[in-house]
């Protein structure tokens, strides 16, 4: 099985091995039960299905913030939903493929790249 989750919200997504299929092969699976998870923009709005965003999630696996870290977590949630780092898009059935980390995207001419695509 492939999964993905974060130190704050432990499991967020899961690809069984019966669903790890050629057209999958680079998906970490679906959101679990209960868990909401959203590709946004850099406004925080959902995206189309299929382009690329941040990945969003809320549930209650999910933390309420840092310990004693007001900055941090005003940083991390936005609307009610951590904010992950990652970036990703889902598929029409809600299948989500990891493309990078925000923090390593180039902004290069009002184009975003991803440090994923550079090669040397």
């Amino acid at each position: 099985m492939q999964a993905y989750g974060l130190t704050e919200t432990g499991l967020l997504t899961s690809l069984p091995d019966h669903e790890h299929v050629d057209a999958r092969l680079t998906s970490c699976g679906r959101a679990g039960i209960g868990i909401e998870l959203l590709v946004t923009d850099e406004s925080g709005r959902e995206v189309e299905i299929g382009k690329p965003g941040e990945l969003v999630a809320r549930g209650n696996n999910v933390m309420s913030g840092y310990w004693n870290n007001p900055d941090d977590t005003n940083n991390t949630f936005r609307e009610g939903m951590l904010r992950t780092g990652d970036i990703g898009y889902q598929d029409a059935d809600g299948y989500v493929y990891i493309l990078d980390r925000l923090k390593d995207m180039i902004d290069t001419g009002g184009e975003k790249v991803f440090s994923s695509e550079v090669r040397l």
